[in-house]
């Protein structure tokens, strides 16, 4: 976001500035601010959350055109080398390390899905055997598993 405010009627004062969000709860913002009666300044503020911190540098006491270019080119190198330094790896490093409590959080679930899975089976197994063993008590009648299968298959095949 960029913003310019100018004001000649006090002194001739202008400023301009830029300020650009850095994650969800930080931003950067660089005012170059040019006057009669400060000469060249420049402002950096930096706010994390509800903190501001405020850099004042003067380049010149008076307006001259390098001090103007100075101004205007410093934050910008500035915010390179943070961005490139500082926010770029944090970023990364942020982004691995919720890859990583992802893939856990998945190979957790995956790890419970399985022991319900075979807890589901020795419970089914164990009802299994009750029944057929209670069908037996009795003299009952009991199927084994692929004899109808194999019966219906050898029919269908003649």
């Amino acid at each position: 976001m960029c913003r310019a405010k100018y004001d000649l009627m006090v002194g001739g004062k202008v400023e301009y500035g830029i300020s650009k969000q850095l994650t969800e709860y930080s931003s950067l913002a660089a005012i170059v601010k040019l006057s009669q009666d400060t000469g060249v300044n420049l402002e950096l503020v930096l706010t994390r959350g509800q903190h501001s911190y405020r850099f004042d540098i003067l380049f010149s006491d008076v307006i001259e055109p390098t001090a103007a270019i100075y101004g205007t080119c410093f934050p910008f190198f500035v915010y390179s080398a943070l961005h490139w330094l500082v926010i770029k790896p944090y970023l990364k490093r942020k982004k691995a390390e919720d890859k990583e409590a992802q893939a856990e959080e998945r190979s957790e679930q995956l790890k419970r899905a399985k022991e319900e899975a075979k807890d589901a089976i020795m419970l089914m197994k164990s009802t299994y055997e009750r029944n057929v063993n209670a069908e037996q008590y009795k003299g009952g009648f009991s199927f084994n598993t692929s004899v109808v299968w194999c019966i219906w298959r050898f029919q269908q095949t003649k």
